[in-house]
């Protein structure tokens, strides 16, 4: 029940599900919203068909954004902890569990802005611009196989929120371009590639041997 569950609500927040599709008892009339399971404060029905609605959750946070400050946490239970809580703004502040290298300084910039160029399974590309130092995150999976540019400069990708990224951006306009390209799979080229080697070489011995 979202209504009693506020946790698995701020949870939904962070991870940008901004609609969700209920299905209705077929003996109760979809004439109206779900008041029991939906708070109505936060929850807008914006579609029903019998026995189906759909909500818009109006309090997610963008699946990307630019923030002004981060709290650093390496102990899972805490950052879990911080999640839940109320009285942390996700929003405003990002959980890093490790500070930031080098140190730069942020700094609010309400006409901050990022904007999405490119999204394939394998590659992101964002276009950001600030007035200041912010954070970027980006509520994907953090994953160690994903590398980062800057303006074609490599980055590092920071891990947010428990399982998400962030990722330092100075203030100006920049292009931030993610890419998935894990070492597993430039080492199974590599091996792929001297396997053929190997291959070629044995057919040339064999053609070798046979005259």
């Amino acid at each position: 029940d979202l209504r009693e569950n506020k946790y698995r609500q701020r949870l939904l927040n962070l991870l940008g599900v901004k609609y969700i599709l209920n299905k209705v008892d077929p003996q109760v009339s979809t004439a109206k919203a779900d008041s029991q399971t939906f708070d109505n404060s936060i929850y807008k029905l914006i579609w029903q068909k019998t026995p189906w609605q759909i909500y818009e959750n109006t309090q997610v946070l963008p699946r990307i954004f630019l923030a002004s400050s981060y709290a650093v946490e390496n102990d899972k239970d805490k950052i879990v902890r911080k999640i839940f809580d109320d009285k942390f703004n996700l929003r405003e502040k990002i959980i890093l569990e490790e500070n930031l290298f080098p140190k730069i300084t942020l700094v609010k910039d309400d006409a901050a802005k990022v904007e999405i160029k490119k999204y394939t399974p394998n590659e992101i590309v964002l276009q950001t611009v600030a007035s200041t130092n912010m954070l970027l995150f980006l509520s994907d999976n953090y994953y160690t196989g994903w590398k980062v540019s800057v303006d074609g400069e490599t980055g590092k990708i920071y891990r947010a929120d428990y399982s998400f990224r962030a990722v330092p951006i100075l203030k100006g306009n920049h292009s931030v371009r993610f890419s998935y390209n894990p070492d597993s799979f430039k080492l199974g080229l590599w091996i792929s590639a001297i396997s053929l080697l190997g291959i070629l070489v044995l057919i040339i011995l064999k053609k070798k041997n046979v005259k």
